[in-house]
């Protein structure tokens, strides 16, 4: 006897009618009808009185009845224990992300996923952009937290969870501090303070000078915000930054513009195309899908 055909019987019982039941249960009438049957064949009595136009439970389908009730909810609560076994022995989803989970307020995005998925944890493993690039490429993680400026759409899928600009960060002192927006040519005289060459941020605003006509005259480069804004602040260079990264650090011997075309990126999840995503990765993307959505339509 299956599962099926005990919740087949309890729904008859409750409905007291073929038609509604079938409908509730989302099968044919006839179907129903087969089902029951084979289970009197299987028991070898009736269970169900079908002299009359109400169908009744017979003395015999209501001792069935009772136990069919205490079996499907012994068989639900196993079900659940299973399930909560599986999610807890599940390796945690791993993902490769790029050290800004601060600036861009991701921890509150990962929290918020806890709240829906308590039993699913998510491990970051923290990498610069080329590296995670490697990391997804190569299967060892199935999901990396990185710019859009780094990913070729017809390899990776992309889900973008927040927006960023690229600004000129410029010394107190510098002669364009006080401007509402620099246009980068305005800075080819002056010497850049950049990120590590080991970042994919540092080649990006590389060719953004290329561009723009000029080559950038590079005087030091740094792995570290802080200390690139250190050297900014001394007067030793100007530098291309993620507006949300500076405004987090809150330097305030330093001065934000505005470039005057602005160049936009957006920090997301991404996953390689040709990967097929494990259940616990499909769930969080979905799940991010379903955050992005919401937030551009509010």
């Amino acid at each position: 006897m299956e599962i099926r055909q005990l919740r087949y019987f309890v729904g008859l019982a409750e409905e007291e009618n073929y038609l509604n039941a079938a409908e509730e249960m989302f099968v044919s009438q006839s179907q129903l009808s087969k089902k029951i049957m084979q289970m009197e064949e299987e028991l070898g009595i009736q269970l169900v009185d079908r002299s009359k136009r109400k169908i009744a439970i017979t003395e015999a389908g209501q001792i069935v009845l009772d136990y069919a009730e205490d079996i499907l909810v012994a068989y639900t609560s196993m079900i659940r224990e299973l399930e909560s076994l599986k999610q807890a022995q599940e390796p945690p989803l791993t993902v490769v992300a790029l050290p800004v989970l601060a600036p861009y307020n991701i921890p509150a995005l990962l929290g918020k996923f806890r709240a829906v998925a308590p039993n699913m944890e998510i491990s970051l493993k923290e990498s610069e952009g080329i590296v995670i690039l490697s990391e997804l490429s190569r299967g060892n993680s199935e999901l990396g937290l990185m710019r859009d400026i780094y990913i070729d759409q017809s390899q990776f899928c992309f889900i973008p969870v927040c927006e960023d600009e690229i600004i000129a960060v410029v010394a107190e002192s510098h002669p364009l501090a006080g401007r509402e927006s620099i246009d980068l040519t305005e800075l080819r005289a002056d010497r850049f303070i950049l990120p590590d060459q080991q970042t994919l941020l540092h080649q990006y605003y590389v060719d953004l000078c290329r561009k723009s006509g000029f080559s950038a005259d590079i005087a030091y480069t740094s792995s570290h915000t802080e200390e690139i804004l250190e050297m900014v602040a001394s007067g030793m260079g100007v530098s291309l930054m993620m507006k949300g990264v500076v405004s987090y650090m809150r330097k305030e011997t330093v001065r934000c513009v505005p470039l005057s075309t602005r160049v936009s990126s957006h920090i997301g999840f991404a996953w390689l195309r040709s990967a097929r995503l494990s259940p616990r990765a499909k769930r969080f993307t979905d799940f991010l899908a379903a955050n992005f959505s919401a937030q551009s339509d509010s």
